[in-house]
């Protein structure tokens, strides 16, 4: 399944501009706590770029359940400002599948299995640090739709009852992080 993330991705990935800039960033706060999130950024015009990015979870086991997810987004970014510096607005479009236990569970041996879209905004901060190298702090969040099964963590099998998927809808934040980025065209 995360393979097919990937190339959703990569479909979604539009065309810049010949000559266009490119950066490849890093998310350094997230990928401080063990969920890695890397990216690139493409230039489309002068106030306009797309970024797509992913960041993944690998524990097997976070207070006895797991906690692994892969998340691929892809971002469309208007900035305030020409240059692409300063504030920014972005509208994005995401899938995920997720292996962990979510907030409601808490305190018990329950998690859930599954997969899901994402669809909501982010609001940025990006900086220059020098001829090729930016900073780019951001939040974002917005709805998060999946079907998903629940099961034991010690016995692995589904606590829940019927063959079928569980269906789930929020409102939540699953965006941030500072991103460094490096200009490679």
């Amino acid at each position: 399944m995360n393979r097919a993330l990937v190339l959703l991705a990569l479909l979604l990935l539009p065309a810049a501009a010949p000559g266009a800039q490119t950066f490849v960033k890093l998310n350094g706060l997230t990928s401080l706590i063990g969920v890695p999130g890397a990216g690139l950024e493409f230039t489309l015009g002068e106030r306009l770029t797309y970024q797509v990015d992913a960041t993944a979870s690998f524990w097997r086991s976070v207070d006895r359940v797991p906690m692994q997810f892969l998340i691929v987004t892809s971002e469309w970014r208007y900035h305030l400002r020409p240059g692409q510096t300063g504030l920014y607005l972005g509208a994005h479009v995401g899938a995920t599948g997720f292996r962990l236990q979510k907030w409601e569970y808490r305190g018990t041996d329950l998690y859930q299995e599954g997969f899901g879209v994402l669809l909501g905004g982010t609001v940025g901060y990006k900086r220059e640090l020098g001829e090729r190298w930016s900073i780019d702090v951001f939040a974002g969040g917005g709805t998060a739709q999946s079907l998903y099964k629940g099961y034991h963590a010690e016995t692995g099998l589904r606590y829940d009852i019927g063959p079928g998927w569980n269906k789930s809808g929020e409102w939540l934040p699953y965006r941030g992080g500072v991103m460094f980025a490096r200009r490679i065209r």
